[in-house]
């Protein structure tokens, strides 16, 4: 094969299809792992697969943009306000995500439990996710939508005055403090005339599991004869799950304890070439453990996304439109849920300061290189559950 001949060892250990993996688990983490429910499982095919129809309208929109966002924690904006959706509303939100057939109990508790399994399994991956619900001071909703929406999303559902100066900064502390301070300044203002919007938040960081020798300056091409100095991670000798054919160059980076990995996915030519779910998994299943010389860009990312466009362009305008049908008024009336946004950041600079060595130079490097050197999707999947809770884009590492 090609990269044998780049990597001169190569470690054939096991050939591993990135995914559910349910019959070995590693012997520190079986305590901590559990039978993943059939309501579960839907949800989690259902998310990994709407993750390429967000990412295909996040791209047309950013094209040269950095982009970071966590499907399941979209998700979990649809399980809240599926609990007061009504009609063709209703119908189209539980198509939306693969809710079809399950209660809105059932719906709830696997969300919730979901959530709950996936931020105990590994202390040096830190997952936080933040859920609001905020309504003007003078629309009454129902303090049973609130209560559940609190028990099963940690969602913060309160009354507030929207013409506040002083608001955005309430809610900012908020969305900080759930998102373990990945996630530093959400809002910057609210449109006083909403009845109510949702806030969904989602922050990543984590160490990994093969510490990184050092950090070296090098060259990232981030458009076509434009190239820019910025810090790669270097690894020499680092065992990783590897692909590499004339297209693509795919690299799986375990993170923590390695029930989380960073997959990193650079096409050659362009990253304009669109990646849907079964080439992704294709790529994955061809990926064989190696021995690498391995490098990889410092970056940190965070986006912002209107999810009211996002849905409507994925197909499922009615979730969010002006007929969209939301019973949530103290009375049982309606309560318009005028905004849904999506906020995700991502940090892997802060893993610099367990680095000792930070001077290697150019020169030191050993020979047969494999580098993530031009822009390049990255995608962090939990194994056991097979989940991918979030994906993104790098253009420019240093944006």
């Amino acid at each position: 094969m090609q990269w044998f001949k780049k990597v001169g060892v190569v470690l054939i250990v096991l050939v591993v299809i990135w995914s559910c993996d349910t019959g070995s688990p590693e012997p520190h983490k079986a305590s901590a792992l559990r039978e993943i429910t059939s309501q579960e499982k839907i949800l989690i095919n259902q998310s990994n697969q709407l993750l390429f129809q967000y990412f295909q309208v996040l791209e047309k929109e950013n094209t040269k943009q950095n982009i970071f966002f966590s499907p399941i924690s979209i998700g979990m904006t649809l399980g809240m306000v599926n609990n007061c959706a009504t009609g063709a509303t209703k119908s189209q939100l539980q198509d939306a995500f693969g809710f079809t057939g399950f209660s809105d109990a059932e719906i709830n508790k696997s969300f919730s439990e979901l959530n709950l399994f996936l931020q105990s399994l590994d202390q040096e991956v830190k997952i936080g996710m933040a859920n609001t619900f905020w309504h003007r001071h003078n629309v009454k909703v129902a303090q049973a939508f609130k209560d559940i929406i609190m028990a099963y999303y940690d969602a913060d559902a309160e009354s507030i005055n929207f013409r506040s100066n002083h608001l955005h900064k309430y809610i900012n502390r908020i969305i900080e403090n759930k998102t373990k301070g990945q996630v530093t300044s959400a809002l910057d203002k609210i449109n006083p005339d909403f009845e109510s919007f949702i806030y969904n938040a989602a922050g990543f960081s984590a160490s990994f599991e093969n510490k990184f020798e050092a950090v070296i300056k090098s060259r990232f091409t981030v458009g076509k004869n434009i190239e820019i100095s910025t810090p790669f991670f270097f690894k020499e000798a680092g065992v990783y799950r590897y692909f590499e054919d004339e297209i693509t160059l795919a690299v799986d980076i375990p993170l923590g304890n390695s029930q989380f990995s960073l997959m990193t996915l650079m096409p050659k030519k362009s990253i304009a070439n669109k990646l849907d779910f079964y080439q992704f998994n294709d790529i994955a299943s061809r990926m064989d453990t190696a021995l690498l010389n391995f490098s990889m860009p410092v970056f940190k990312t965070e986006s912002e996304f209107d999810l009211n466009s996002l849905f409507a362009q994925t197909g499922f305008p009615k979730i969010i439109d002006g007929t969209a049908y939301y019973r949530i008024g103290d009375k049982g009336e309606h309560v318009s849920v005028n905004k849904l946004m999506h906020r995700a950041a991502i940090d892997l600079s802060q893993s610099i300061e367990n680095i000792a060595n930070k001077n290697l130079k150019s020169s030191e490097l050993p020979p047969n290189l494999i580098t993530i050197d031009r822009p390049f999707f990255y995608f962090i999947k939990e194994k056991h559950t097979g989940l991918i809770m979030f994906a993104g884009k790098v253009m420019n590492p240093g944006a």
